[in-house]
Parts: C-alpha cells; structure tokens; sequence
C-alpha cells in the first residue's frame, strides 16, 4: 500500500517534470546555435553541435534523478545501488565507443547510454514503488507529442529567422516554441494542463 502511494506520487512528479523538461531541452536542441551565439558571442559556434546534441539526452537524466529518493523513501537504498552499479557499467562502455569520434562522439554516447540506463533504472524502480509503465508512459505521452511537434515547428520557423540578428532570433524562437508547446497541448491535451495548474 505504501508502495502504491509513493509510485502514484512518482507519476504525478515524472509528468511535471517532462512538462518542463521535454519541452526546454527538444527546444534548446533547435535555438541551440542563436543561443550561444548570444551568450558566449560567435566565436563560441562551435559548440553549438555539442549543446543541441547533448540537449537531447538531457530529458532522460531529468527522469532518472526521480527514481532514487522514491526507492529511498521506502528504505531501499539497494535499488538505487543497483542503478548505480548499471551506470557505472553502461556509462564507460558508451564513452569509450564514442571517444574513438572525438567529442561529437562522445555526444551520440550520451544519446545512446542516457536512454539506456534511463530504461534500466525504471524496470529497477517502478516495481518497488508500485507505479505502473503503462501509467508512467501515459502520463509522459502529451508532454513528449507537444515537445516534438513544437521543436518541428521551431526548427521550421528557424528557416526564415537565420538572418536575424542572434538575440532577435533567439527571443523570437523561444516565444514560439512556447505558445505553440502551450497552445498544443489546451487543443489536444487539456487535461495534461489542468493536472499540472
């Protein structure tokens, strides 16, 4: 019973989570370039493959810090252990794949071993707690549809703002993908919205 509780509380903070989450970090794969551009000047361009690749295994890490204060919570410490032992595993492998690219490498290994450990460390933690993958998936699925139609739109609308200067592009960028995230989800998705409000 306790169990059940603590996944139902899991749920409920994995849905705001992404609905914060997925949206900030798909986006930022896409403004990636006007962002550095504005903030570190254009010298800094080169690290615009970087950021936007990193960005996108980023929602994954946001997941995966939830899941140790929920085994902790009902005094398993072993659970959280256990996905640390995977890591340690998963993540060296992937690097030293990835590092024989150089640091776009080392990119796709995060893409690669953030969703992985990510899965591992669900199937280690959702029994536990007594949370439920359909109900997880559910919870997580308007949130991840809004996400990645908005960076589509977001990418398709940066087409036409290339020229512009960087912070023009940026705030015009970020306003976008904002209202069109927001906007997408009251359409097709209200519900998700009057949860998290």
């Amino acid at each position: 019973k306790e169990g059940g509780h603590i996944g139902t509380a899991f749920i409920t903070s994995a849905r705001l989570t992404m609905f914060v989450a997925l949206p900030l970090y798909l986006g930022l794969a896409i403004v990636a370039e006007p962002m550095v551009a504005t903030l570190f000047g254009e010298k800094w361009l080169e690290m615009t493959p970087l950021v936007s690749g990193l960005a996108l295994a980023m929602p994954c890490f946001a997941l995966q810090i939830l899941c140790s204060p929920a085994t902790n919570a009902l005094g398993k410490p072993r659970i959280y252990l256990r996905s640390s032992i995977s890591g340690a595993t998963i993540m060296p492998i992937a690097f030293s794949i990835g590092l024989q690219w150089g640091a776009q490498g080392l990119v796709h290994a995060w893409q690669v071993a953030a969703p992985l450990l990510l899965i591992v460390t669900l199937a280690l933690t959702l029994p536990e707690i007594g949370a439920d993958w359909r109900k997880l998936v559910a919870a997580l699925v308007p949130s991840l549809i809004a996400s990645g139609v908005m960076a589509s739109m977001v990418y398709a609308v940066s087409r036409f703002t290339i020229d512009l200067p960087a912070p023009t592009e940026l705030a015009i960028l970020v306003t976008f993908g904002a209202l069109c995230y927001l906007g997408l989800l009251w359409t097709f998705s209200r519900q998700t919205l009057e949860q998290i409000i």
